[in-house]
């Protein structure tokens, strides 16, 4: 209709900003424990086990993503994602590409057995991350499978190999990019559609990366955890 706004015209300075912004240095508010806020509830060994090992994923994701984005930590442990069954606790991120606020991702426990002990969680890992992002139809589509695939990968085990690993991070991140442009076309000029993505598994492939950094000097971790000199 003559006189109204294209939907690119009328989020013309989130456009920009992806495009010709810089970066936001995480100004983290990292929570003092697993329950962070809610320190009258009884902490869950299993849920605090993860809780320590995943100090360093949000560092990591940056560290492995487009410069843009950054991921800022959160001093709210409780979990949001719509589709859980009950109240989690866990990590929590805000995500932004620039400066642009596009939303949160969580991690926490996901162990096969409810209720069980840590011994038998540490013989048997599993976590999950969950990510709800928004305006993501306007940013690079490298960028966005980039993080996609890192998330994924992040989660994978490496008993039967990093290749393998790699694969299936890749086909997690080409699947979810293509349910994500069905949905912006199927909404054309309407609204711009969010992106909820989650990833599961024994996360091999971050314990390993974080073994690494451990490995190879405390400055390593200082500097991973400062994020990345821009």
């Amino acid at each position: 209709m003559f006189g109204k706004k294209s939907l690119r015209e009328h989020y013309a300075k989130i456009v920009d900003e992806i495009r010709d912004g810089k970066r936001r240095q995480p100004q983290h508010d990292r929570p003092s424990g697993l329950r962070g806020k809610y320190l009258e509830a009884n902490v869950d060994p299993v849920d605090q086990r993860f809780f320590a090992e995943a100090a360093l994923l949000g560092p990591a994701l940056d560290w492995h993503t487009a410069d843009a984005w950054s991921f800022e930590e959160t001093s709210d442990t409780m979990r949001r994602a719509w589709y859980l069954d009950s109240p989690d606790y866990g990590r929590r991120w805000t995500v932004y590409y620039n400066s642009l606020k596009l939303g949160w991702m969580e991690a926490s426990a996901a162990p096969e057995r409810l209720f069980g002990t840590v011994d038998e969680f540490a013989a048997s890992p599993m976590a999950q991350i969950d990510i709800e992002l928004h305006e993501l139809r306007w940013v690079p589509a490298e960028d966005v499978f980039g993080l996609l695939y890192q998330v994924a990968f992040m989660m994978e085990g490496t008993v039967d190999g990093y290749d393998a690993a790699r694969e299936r991070a890749r086909r997690t991140a080409e699947s979810a990019m293509t349910l994500y442009s069905w949905e912006v076309s199927r909404a054309g000029d309407e609204y711009v559609p969010s992106m909820e993505f989650s990833a599961k598994g024994p996360y091999g492939v971050h314990r390993e990366t974080v073994a690494h950094w451990n490995e190879s000097s405390l400055d390593t971790v200082a500097k991973v955890l400062a994020g990345r000199d821009r």
